[in-house]
């Protein structure tokens, strides 16, 4: 991944025309954008209990990812293109399939399936990665977004209209033939955003509009949990865990110390104030909800190859915004901590080979 290429910020200032003279800037203004120090981020990264896949200071803007089961390939897209990355050999790729429109995943450790726009519509392809070739199936369904795995075979579920402009809804789709169904005959709320636990037969959705995430049976609807305040919510292998992403607490971009001198620099910028997207793992036996304090980040993602791990892309850490990275976190130790000891034992600890090396 490239290094940061972010303007230093008298260079920010003078190429926006402001007449602010950079020499008046306060110490604790001018830290916010000093240049990435790699180092330094590495080992706030690691000892916030997080390894980190990509380089610390890469210029990184992850769209999608998903681990294969054995969680020995990563597959990820940013906007050059959607990669391969083997965690073994470390061996980085590009993919030849051209450019998904949402989010992929895995039937096995070599079939790949996602979504792409067509001439006349959109259609679903599947990827062999051992032979490097992809078949096309059509489609005929529209606006897809959150894709997941489901039961069959080659069945995935995904969010998706019947026809341009209508009502987007949990689909069933099967990749190999085309047959779509809707995948909860029981749900009346059009969707936003969901994901789904094909081991579990549990969906967790957010409601078109909404800022709650719901957890259903997905045979019978029954509501099992609600998050209020909610983006996201995803369920572990075992369905013990969910977890639950959401808004942090907003505060100024930058720090009252600044003085009003700065007051017009935010609002040019666009970023008056931030919102740390915010973590936290919920406990289905107990209720009880613990926060990943000083871990911001979205977009979370089992690692189901061992118990208890996740993937999601970092925002940053103790509510400081840093270089986006894809980042390997081992749940068990924050729920030991917060008091949660009947855990089943994992099946191993990540190790720390280096970049790539789960």
């Amino acid at each position: 991944m490239s290094p940061d290429r972010r303007a230093p910020l008298a260079a920010v200032v003078l190429s926006a025309g402001c007449a602010l003279d950079p020499a008046t800037l306060r110490d604790d203004i001018a830290e916010v954008h000093a240049p990435c120090d790699a180092e330094a981020l590495a080992r706030r990264t690691a000892g916030s209990g997080l390894q980190a896949l990509f380089e610390p200071c890469g210029s990184n803007q992850f769209l999608h990812h998903a681990w294969s089961p054995s969680g020995l390939r990563l597959y990820y897209q940013t906007p050059s293109g959607p990669w391969l990355l083997d965690a073994a050999t470390r061996r980085l790729q590009p993919l030849p399939i051209g450019f998904p429109i949402g989010a992929a995943a895995w039937f096995d450790d070599e079939h790949l399936v996602f979504p792409e726009r067509a001439r006349t519509g959109f259609d679903v392809a599947e990827y062999d990665v051992r032979r490097n070739t992809f078949s096309v199936t059509q489609i005929g369904l529209h606006d897809l977004g959150s894709l997941h795995r489901g039961e069959g075979p080659d069945e995935v579920l995904l969010l998706a209209a019947p026809g341009p402009g209508e009502v987007r809804v949990p689909t069933r789709l099967h990749a190999r033939s085309g047959r779509s169904r809707p995948a909860f005959p029981w749900l009346d709320d059009e969707v936003d955003d969901f994901t789904y636990r094909a081991s579990q037969r549990l969906v967790a959705l957010r409601p078109r509009g909404a800022d709650h995430v719901r957890v259903h049976d997905a045979e019978t609807g029954a509501e099992r949990h609600r998050f209020e305040g909610a983006s996201r919510a995803s369920v572990s292998s075992d369905g013990r865990f969910v977890v639950i992403e959401g808004p942090g607490e907003t505060r100024p971009a930058f720090p009252p110390s600044a003085g009003p001198g700065l007051a017009r620099f935010p609002t040019m910028a666009g970023r008056a104030s931030v919102t740390p997207p915010q973590l936290s793992v919920f406990d289905t036996r107990t209720g009880q909800r613990v926060e990943l304090e000083g871990v911001h980040g979205t977009s979370f993602t089992w690692y189901d190859a061992r118990d208890y791990f996740g993937t999601f892309v970092l925002w940053g850490l103790d509510e400081e915004e840093t270089n986006r990275n894809l980042v390997l976190v081992h749940l068990d130790p924050w729920l030991a901590r917060a008091g949660v000891v009947d855990l089943p034992a994992a099946r191993g600890s990540p190790r720390r080979g280096g970049t790539g090396d789960p």
